[in-house]
């Protein structure tokens, strides 16, 4: 890693979250504080790991031979500056210039707010059964409401209240796959799909289902949800859930689905959705596809031109501590 960059990353270092990390992991693996610091920087110096990568992957435990695969926080920058135009990924972060680029892809009808009139929303709100609530440039599951049209008794306070907390893409709420819905029902379960287009070849690099938990109406693992990987040549699920607090899960804790080995319905009709939706973005070459499975259709819901590295590597999915950076450098032989 270059020292400019291992420094600008020194000088916007919390270090109070670091000294904590750093116990936390002191108390897992009862290692030396000081040893346990310094080899912190020294990951940081030698694979561009940052303490939370380190914390994540539970790098005290692997050898530097294995530490090299992974894909940190350095790579997965490095990898989205090679491959995604900065100007143009407001294709995916803005939502409604998102519904507009990918309307044959989303296949549910939508409304922006900052153009619709009163009565444009009021007319949506009878047409469907149930609304899904956005912010113009939220993430993470942030601002995202479910609203029932029957529970609404004045449609014009929730049009003032929804431009006034700039929530203002409503779209028809999706109802999902019966096989989806029995894993975990209050909550749409999207498939991340990551899509490389690079030298004119695009390829599926990984696949994961996030699933919703303790009653919430999002699978966001920012928001309580948890995440499992999926094989992507069969579309079963190959480890256990994992969420945020490192709880994980073979079996789901509300609707007692095994998670493990569960087929995906629709998987092969899923990829080649992403393969298609990349193809009109060329110039964003990296993109973490949000998908729903409905009954008898695949859908997008998202594209994101930030797919995160957190989950990729998990060690409740990787026992072997094999990291990924070998894979996609089959796809990205620069990274």
């Amino acid at each position: 890693m270059k020292l400019s960059y291992f420094g600008k990353i020194m000088s916007t270092f919390n270090y109070k979250k670091m000294f904590n990390t750093i116990d936390k992991i002191h108390k897992r693996s009862n290692k030396n504080i000081i040893g346990i610091f310094f080899d912190i920087i020294y990951c940081g110096f030698k694979y561009g790991a940052g303490y939370s990568d380190y914390f994540l992957y539970e790098f005290e435990k692997i050898p530097n031979k294995k530490r090299k695969d992974y894909i940190t926080r350095s790579y997965n920058n490095k990898l989205i500056k090679l491959l995604n135009n900065q100007n143009e990924v407001y294709k995916l972060s803005d939502k409604s210039t998102f519904n507009k680029i990918f309307a044959d892809f989303i296949k549910r009808n939508w409304l922006n707010l900052n153009s619709a009139t009163e009565r444009d929303f009021e007319n949506f709100v009878k047409s469907v059964k149930c609304l899904a609530v956005k912010p113009q440039n939220g993430c993470c599951g942030q601002g995202f409401e479910k609203i029932y049209t029957s529970d609404i008794n004045n449609i014009n306070e929730l049009y003032q209240r929804l431009k006034r907390e700039n929530k203002t893409i409503i779209e028809e709420y999706v109802i999902q796959h019966k096989d989806i819905s029995k894993i975990y029902p209050y909550s749409v379960n999207t498939l991340r799909i990551a899509t490389i287009n690079h030298n004119n070849k695009i390829s599926v690099v990984y696949g994961f289902i996030r699933i919703g938990n303790n009653n919430a109406c999002v699978d966001n693992i920012n928001a309580g949800g948890m995440c499992a990987p999926i094989d992507i040549n069969t579309g079963k699920i190959t480890h256990q859930g994992y969420d945020k607090d490192g709880k994980t899960y073979e079996i789901h804790p509300q609707t007692k689905t095994k998670l493990i080995g569960y087929q995906i319905p629709l998987w092969d009709k899923a990829k080649e959705m992403c393969i298609n939706a990349a193809k009109l973005i060329p110039e964003i070459g990296y993109v973490g596809w949000d998908i729903c499975v409905t009954e008898n259709d695949v859908l997008l819901i998202e594209g994101n031109e930030f797919p995160g590295h957190d989950i990729l590597q998990l060690p409740a999915h990787n026992p072997e501590h094999n990291g990924m950076l070998p894979i996609f450098r089959q796809y990205v032989p620069e990274l």
